[in-house]
């Protein structure tokens, strides 16, 4: 029974592995902007300003592709900012042609806190993926 005690620094070193292993899990969630359950068939683009539809995407390699980037970026708050009005408003539809979300679209790219093109409830997402139209 001759142990050697656990130094303070090994107990120390043990706490802050196990707060960057929190941080690091925390970062990795979802953003939960789509239900999983949830099939988006198309996006119904429009004129932010004269509410006219511009577009209607129904690639579904790029619907995915995209739902995966918005759902794994990161984000940075704008809601003290003020903001230009984004150039469109993007309609994510199902496959009854119900409006699941919303989101904002800018042609530019913005940079508060991340970069990115796509803004959604005083968010702006680190996704610059351009619109095929």
């Amino acid at each position: 029974m001759n142990r050697k005690p656990i130094g303070l620094f090994k107990i120390l070193c043990a706490i802050v592995l196990f707060i960057l292993a929190l941080f690091t899990l925390a970062a990795c969630q979802p953003n939960g902007f789509f239900d999983e359950e949830t099939t988006i068939v198309k996006i119904d683009v429009t004129d932010d300003h004269t509410e006219e539809r511009v577009a209607t995407i129904t690639d579904q390699v790029f619907i995915t592709s995209l739902i995966e980037e918005l759902e794994s970026a990161q984000t940075s708050s704008t809601a003290n900012l003020d903001m230009v009005n984004p150039d469109y408003k993007l309609l994510f539809l199902n496959e009854s042609d119900k409006v699941v979300r919303e989101m904002s679209y800018y042609i530019e790219e913005k940079t508060f806190g991340v970069i990115g093109r796509y803004h959604y409830d005083g968010e702006l997402i680190a996704v610059v993926t351009e619109l095929p139209i």
